[in-house]
């Protein structure tokens, strides 16, 4: 025998299943300038649950910038045509991350004939879809540029030792050619054209260096608060299978910047899945990652702490070397990657500590100017 449905009055009902639903409503009269929604509306928007009412003022502050014109535009529409008021956009939190909802409404016209002054609506959480598919893009993105990335690295290195037996090879040729006793035709000529193809294959390395050093960021202006606490949808999957748990600490004072945000996610990413590879040998319990910006000047610092064993390492700058490694499980090839997508941002990357409490790496970048279209040679 199926169980009876509960027993709601019209209200309840009503209340339970938009709450239930993530959707709230909300009013708006553009006389006053005034805007009523509901709690769920108010928790969506990052408010207090109690904070019913808002002037016009106060909500666009917490709208993203670059999604108010829409917002602003759409109200207008909505009074002046009567159609549906109908956008997404992203509000802004008092911790500064960023958050998606949608909002639809359709005007109330009076039945004098007046202009109408009244918007009612309701708004839907849809946060969690649209960080899915950012979340899709990013991985993909993430995973190219990881390759790309690597690839760099290696290819550079293999320059750098490339070049000197090389140089050696051209030496060689040029004493022989001229030496007198060794004279003959066929000989010279051998010679010589092995002179051409030793510089030719110098000047080929030197323009794949030339390449990997060379090769472009692609700044976009973000906030880089959000721009890190995405990382957490990248790596959810790693911290469920090594059962570790991701702390965030933002400072609400950075300012928003120019940065490569796949490139940064990289470095971010690396040093989550070092820590989670680091902390397997203690209690599920007491892994953590905790990850915190904090603005020191003009620069930005994020530091990333764990609750390992450490890093077992004598000379902390030789982590970031090539193939160098503090680990038996070779986390060398992803250190000296950071450091290149660090220093193309003109900052730096440093091990801050390490004992048996965990390890902790921080990174800076200037706030102001961090991108001039160049980059330093990962393999120098």
């Amino acid at each position: 025998m199926p169980l009876p449905l509960p027993h709601f009055p019209d209200i309840e009902r009503l209340q339970f299943a938009l709450e239930a639903g993530k959707i709230g409503i909300w009013e708006c009269n553009h006389q006053l300038q005034m805007i009523r929604w509901s709690h769920t509306v108010a928790k969506m928007v990052g408010l207090r649950e109690d904070q019913l009412e808002v002037s016009y003022e106060e909500f666009f502050a917490i709208v993203h910038p670059d999604d108010l014109p829409s917002v602003q535009q759409a109200l207008l529409n909505t009074f002046e045509t009567h159609e549906e008021f109908l956008v997404e956009y992203r509000v802004i939190w008092p911790d500064g991350t960023e958050h998606w909802i949608e909002d639809r409404g359709s005007v109330v016209v009076p039945e004098d004939g007046s202009p109408p002054s009244t918007i009612r609506g309701v708004v839907v959480d849809i946060d969690s879809r649209k960080r899915k598919e950012r979340t899709r893009l990013l991985d993909a993105r993430l995973n190219r540029a990881a390759r790309y990335s690597a690839l760099g690295e290696i290819t550079a290195g293999m320059a750098h030792e490339l070049n000197q037996p090389l140089t050696a090879i051209v030496s060689s040729a040029e004493i022989l050619t001229q030496t007198r006793a060794v004279e003959e035709h066929v000989r010279s000529t051998a010679i010589e054209l092995m002179c051409e193809s030793a510089f030719r294959a110098s000047n080929i390395v030197a323009r794949l260096r030339s390449l990997v050093r060379k090769a472009g960021l692609m700044p976009a202006l973000v906030c880089p608060n959000q721009l890190i606490s995405d990382t957490r949808e990248i790596v959810e999957f790693a911290l469920m299978q090594g059962q570790t748990k991701l702390r965030f600490q933002l400072d609400r004072k950075v300012p928003q910047m120019n940065l490569d945000s796949i490139q940064i996610h990289q470095v971010l990413v690396n040093l989550i899945n070092n820590s989670i590879e680091a902390m397997q040998g203690i209690p599920a319990a007491q892994r953590t990652v905790r990850i915190s910006t904090d603005l020191i000047y003009d620069r930005l610092r994020v530091t990333v702490t764990d609750s390992g064993p450490g890093v077992s390492v004598e000379d902390p700058a030789k982590l970031f070397e090539h193939f160098s490694s503090g680990n038996s499980k070779g986390l060398g090839i992803g250190l000296p990657i950071c450091k290149s997508i660090i220093e193309s941002h003109d900052g730096t990357i440093w091990l801050e500590s390490s004992s048996d409490a965990g390890a902790t790496f921080c990174f800076e970048i200037p706030v102001e100017g961090v991108m001039d279209g160049h980059n330093t040679d990962p393999s120098d």
